[in-house]
């Protein structure tokens, strides 16, 4: 979703800490209780499972879906291509 806000601080400008702060104040991930418009395009973004899905059994995501929500905004950055192999597994999750 791109959306445009007043007075939003710019990426890249100014901080990441000033960023992340700006979007935690005006973006939440409740489900909104009294807009059954607004409710009904979160429920069309939700992860539906599939077969697809299935590892071996029925209750398990391959996709590890569904995900808690963050506690915060994180900015991810790029791994470097020339940063060594043992440093991209500090990044990588297991």
């Amino acid at each position: 979703m791109l959306i445009w806000v007043e007075d939003a601080p710019e990426f890249q400008v100014k901080s990441d800490e000033e960023v992340m702060g700006f979007i935690d104040k005006i973006i939440t991930c409740q489900k909104p209780v009294n807009n059954p418009e607004l409710l009904n395009h979160v429920h069309s973004n939700l992860h539906q499972h599939l077969h697809t899905c299935c590892k071996n059994t029925r209750s398990e995501c391959k996709f590890n879906y569904p995900h808690p929500p963050m506690r915060k905004t994180n900015i991810l950055y790029l791994l470097s291509s020339d940063m060594p192999e043992n440093e991209v597994k500090i990044h990588k999750r297991n």
